[in-house]
């Protein structure tokens, strides 16, 4: 029982230090969630770090910073290949094979994101400019993957060029997958479930770093059009409230225990 508690009590020391290391690298994320939202977050990385096998205090604390800045399914997501690729290596160990992503991803983020986030919080910014001003559609059916994928080009073309023309397109095709599931498949949605993907990540729709996102997509009861015109508003709002938090503190690329 001593050993138990014990154990318990280190645990709870290591997920208030990996609580604490967030706060300090990732500021912005502290002024877009509540405490019970930033709790929850952090809670599911160290969770998911755990299921996937990285239990050391600081293997869990780089799975963390990996997922928050890429994305709470980078290892999966296609938008990443190289993330899951690196990770399955059969030439080293899993902690060195994580240490190598990290190492990847911090690559990633300086081509792609930009010195202080500079490309990404233009394009952040685009997003909600858009959808400020521009009323979605609401015809039934998809839009033509080419006019989707057009405009996620003209939204964050830095990444589009890392995922070519094909990578982009089958972006648009994975969209029609949540477009169904969430019984919106109408063409605005997914012109903005699209634009989500590119901009938050593959998940997006069930991570924690974005419950507005998770809550808005399952309240299922009124009709498609109507669940858009909610889904939009809610983007547009978080939109702001994280570009703001983003312009005043962007995250830093850092792993440190």
């Amino acid at each position: 029982y001593q050993t138990k508690a014990l154990q318990e009590a280190m645990d709870g020391q290591a997920s208030k230090r990996l609580a604490a290391f967030v706060r300090r690298h990732f500021p912005a994320l502290c002024k877009t969630l509540t405490a019970e939202q930033f709790s929850a977050a952090v809670t599911a990385r160290e969770s998911a770090a755990k299921r996937n096998g990285y239990l050391s205090e600081r293997d869990i604390v780089t799975y963390t910073s990996l997922s928050l800045h890429l994305g709470a399914g980078f290892s999966s997501d296609p938008q990443l290949p190289w993330a899951g690729r690196t990770l399955s290596l059969s030439t080293i160990d899993k902690q060195a094979r994580l240490a190598l992503t990290y190492k990847r991803a911090i690559a990633h983020l300086r081509q792609v994101h930009g010195a202080g986030d500079a490309h990404w919080l233009a394009a952040m910014s685009r997003f909600q400019r858009s959808l400020s001003t521009t009323r979605l559609s609401k015809r039934a059916g998809a839009v033509r993957t080419d006019e989707v994928a057009s405009w996620l080009r003209n939204l964050f073309p830095q990444k589009c060029v890392t995922l070519g023309n094909e990578g982009t397109r089958a972006l648009v095709a994975a969209t029609t997958q949540l477009t169904s599931r969430y019984d919106l498949e109408i063409s605005g949605a997914t012109v903005l479930l699209a634009g989500l993907q590119l901009m938050l990540g593959h998940e997006f729709h069930q991570d924690s770093q974005h419950p507005w996102a998770f809550d808005m997509l399952r309240q299922g009861a009124d009709s498609a059009a109507a669940r858009l015109d909610r889904l939009q508003l809610s983007t547009v709002r978080a939109l702001d409230t994280w570009n703001q938090a983003h312009k005043a503190q962007p995250a830093r690329v850092a792993v440190a225990v």
